[in-house]
């Protein structure tokens, strides 16, 4: 979600949802942290977009916008760079992405999560690997034991 509040006010409302659930409809879960982490997921973007809609109307009302400052990377090995290249990821495998490294779910898990197949999710994650190495590899130090075999400096 990008803003540490929002988030926190998304996860305090999708925990509050689930503690109203019914028993019947929890017991039937069958995979708990993919269903918790759907849950989490449809409360942030109804929260995103909540937040959209008062941005546009702010926005409408304002005599000038001013666009965010853009921040160029720095070292490569920053978790800050990282998290910048990730957030510069198109929506769909960003989030393929996120699920995978902040909740630890499964490719079967996050087929669940995001609707989708589960070979699907597999093949965004593959692209969003090779764009993220394609955007972080110009300022990424080679590695030695990657050099051609049988070559001497």
């Amino acid at each position: 979600m990008r803003d540490d509040a929002l988030a926190e006010d998304a996860v305090q409302t999708a925990f509050c949802k689930i503690m109203s659930a019914r028993r019947k409809d929890i017991r039937a879960v069958e995979h708990p942290r993919a269903w918790l982490a759907t849950v989490v997921r449809n409360e942030c973007r109804m929260k995103l977009r909540t937040d959209r809609r008062a941005a546009a109307r702010a926005e409408a009302h304002a005599d000038s916008a001013q666009p965010p400052p853009s921040q160029p990377p720095g070292d490569p090995f920053e978790l800050e760079t990282i998290r910048l290249a990730v957030d510069r990821l198109p929506d769909h495998l960003r989030e393929i992405v996120l699920l995978k490294h902040t909740s630890g779910l499964t490719f079967d898990q996050i087929a669940e999560v995001t609707q989708q197949n589960r070979n699907t999710a597999a093949s965004r994650y593959r692209d969003a690997l090779q764009k993220l190495r394609a955007e972080l590899a110009p300022t990424l130090r080679p590695d030695p034991s990657t050099s051609p075999q049988g070559a001497r400096p």
